[in-house]
């Protein structure tokens, strides 16, 4: 299940489906207790006229405290249905023109099957080069937030969150450090029914390090044509003095239980500095 929230991301994770075969017919599932994901983006950037091209490459795993059973509702969104907890880890590297970018991230999820309530721990950490003969041309972000929540109903599930971030970068040739907080309200539903599909929604209050709050909303979903494959859309829309907006159009298929791709194609216009591209991710479960 696709998570609305783009806040901690440097550039950003979103989709769309190549052509699915009529070999994508349900199969007998498996339940899994590890995931690996690996994806790789690639498109063009634009900011303030200048246009280069962009490239990001990724890897994250995630670590279940007991196997995950699949037997209800689609492959997808199986860890949620079953409110399995779960310990992950992440790194990718971005290129864009003559930036270049290192994300590291690690959260923990905790998810209670009997009372429905729910926690999360989450840190990440960013380290930018804007121009590698220019070593004072750096900068770093590092962040940490925390949610509780409930699920209120079998498959949905609402959370309250809290973000804080600090930028560190030279400016005037003077190292500034700059802080952010953001409140996060979040709420996710599967439905199964003859058509299965998954929605989600955050709005998102930020006091920025200039003094100014923004408000971001956005929402998500998908569609499960069967329980291996699902498309989808993914929307970010913030009112703020400067763009920061996301919109993108996925597709997941599993070709096997354990084994899934998926191709998105995403627009993220963020601090005037616009991104189109393509995503294409590999997962496999244990």
């Amino acid at each position: 299940m696709r998570n609305t929230n783009k806040k901690m991301s440097l550039t950003l994770f979103a989709a769309l489906l190549c052509a699915v075969s009529s070999a994508s017919q349900v199969a007998l599932a498996e339940d899994y207790q590890f995931q690996g994901t690996g994806y790789i983006a690639s498109g063009d950037s634009d900011r303030a006229g200048k246009t280069d091209s962009y490239i990001q490459k990724g890897a994250a795993a995630t670590f279940y405290f007991a196997p995950v059973d699949t037997s209800i509702g689609p492959l997808a969104t199986a860890a949620f249905v079953d409110r399995a907890s779960s310990f992950s880890v992440g790194y990718a590297n971005t290129d864009i023109g003559s930036l270049d970018a290192r994300t590291k991230v690690a959260a923990l999820n905790l998810r209670d099957k009997d009372s429905g309530w729910t926690g999360s721990i989450s840190i990440a950490d960013v380290d930018q080069l804007f121009d590698q003969n220019d070593l004072s041309s750096d900068a770093s972000l590092g962040s940490y937030g925390f949610s509780i929540g409930k699920y209120i109903a079998e498959n949905t599930s609402i959370s309250l969150g809290y973000d804080s971030s600090e930028i560190e970068l030279f400016e005037d040739g003077i190292r500034q450090s700059f802080d952010s907080d953001s409140y996060i309200l979040n709420i996710s539903h599967v439905g199964l029914a003859e058509k299965d599909f998954d929605l989600g929604a955050s709005i998102i209050l930020t006091d920025t390090a200039n003094g100014k709050e923004e408000i971001t909303l956005a929402f998500g979903g998908s569609v499960y044509l069967n329980k291996r494959t699902a498309i989808g859309v993914s929307v970010q829309v913030t009112d703020a003095d400067i763009d920061n907006d996301y919109i993108s159009v996925f597709g997941e298929w599993f070709a096997t239980p354990t084994v899934a791709g998926s191709i998105e194609y995403f627009i993220s216009d963020s601090a005037n500095f616009r991104t189109t591209g393509l995503l294409f991710a590999a997962n496999w479960r244990l």
